[in-house]
């Protein structure tokens, strides 16, 4: 009896380890299943990753070029329309100042005087601003809107004089009164412009004598200031030995180029009879014109008694 028990608690011994042997061997193949799935998903990826390498790579290059040549022409194409806003409106702003009724007149022969080409110094008046524009981007770097010679013609009406050739405007002098001065009346030319086809005729010297006899009669200015560049020459001969101005100052980098600028002043003189500037553009003083007319007055007289 004991050999039956003894042979039965064997078989369920044996039954027992072999079920768990076996559950033991199912559970390593199910490990190595895995370990084979999840090595073959890190192969795929490795290679799908090599390849979108390779691939970029490859097309990289070609990719950039064609994004730089997209950019490019982006930026050409908007610099183009940039470029023909601003051509267009250049254009419609040289079409202004040409449809004025001031025209470009041809160059007097040298021979010509002021007398024989029509040309008189007359006060300018709200009309001739497109035209005193005009000669002044002919002429001069320093340039201003129409807004500044609108507000001296407003202001200071009788300062702003033109040289009028047969309608048309070939120079102006642009004077104010000086506005920081609080104390004392004082005069500033801000502006004087001459067409090179007008030039030595006198133009220059006639428009400033009329706008300080302008300042002196209408005003009653002390003197007149101006700024004038230290390489211009020719003005410095105006202003310095024609008009008699003194210099009494240098302004460094007054222009916006950085050059100097001679500060010069010119005093009018007091207790002589205010001058009078005629179409000519000769200065007389009242005194002097009544001495003549005196004079000739005599003269004809004498000659009437000769004759008697």
């Amino acid at each position: 009896m004991y050999t039956k028990f003894a042979m039965r608690a064997h078989f369920v011994a044996s039954t027992q380890s072999s079920s768990s042997s076996f559950a033991a061997a199912a559970d390593d193949d199910a490990s190595d299943d895995d370990v084979a799935r999840v090595d073959a998903v890190f192969i795929f990826i490795f290679i799908f990753v090599f390849i979108l390498v390779v691939v970029a790579v490859a097309v990289a290059p070609r990719f950039a070029r064609v994004v730089i040549s997209r950019v490019a022409d982006v930026r050409l194409a908007s610099r183009a329309r940039r470029v023909s806003r601003l051509a267009s409106r250049s254009a419609a702003r040289r079409r202004r100042i040409a449809s004025h009724r001031v025209v470009p007149v041809a160059p007097p022969p040298q021979t010509a005087t002021r007398a024989a080409m029509g040309v008189c110094v007359r006060a300018a008046t709200i009309d001739d601003l497109h035209a005193m524009q005009r000669c002044n981007l002919l002429c001069l770097p320093e340039n201003y809107q129409l807004k500044y010679y609108l507000y001296h013609a407003l202001a200071w009406p009788a300062l702003l004089q033109v040289a009028d050739c047969d309608g048309a405007i070939v120079g102006y002098v642009l004077a104010k009164l000086d506005e920081e001065c609080k104390d004392e009346i004082r005069g500033h030319i801000t502006s004087l412009s001459v067409l090179r086809t007008h030039r030595k005729l006198g133009l220059a010297a006639t428009l400033m004598r009329a706008a300080h006899a302008a300042l002196e009669e209408v005003y009653d200015a002390k003197d007149v200031s101006l700024h004038v560049r230290v390489s211009n020459e020719a003005a410095l001969h105006l202003y310095r030995d024609v008009l008699r101005y003194e210099r009494v100052g240098v302004e460094e980098k007054y222009y916006a180029d950085g050059e100097d600028a001679y500060n010069m002043r010119k005093t009018f003189r007091e207790g002589e009879a205010r001058a009078k500037v005629d179409v000519d553009g000769d200065v007389e003083t009242l005194r002097t014109r009544v001495e003549r007319m005196g004079a000739g007055a005599g003269q004809k007289s004498k000659k009437k008694g000769t004759k008697r």
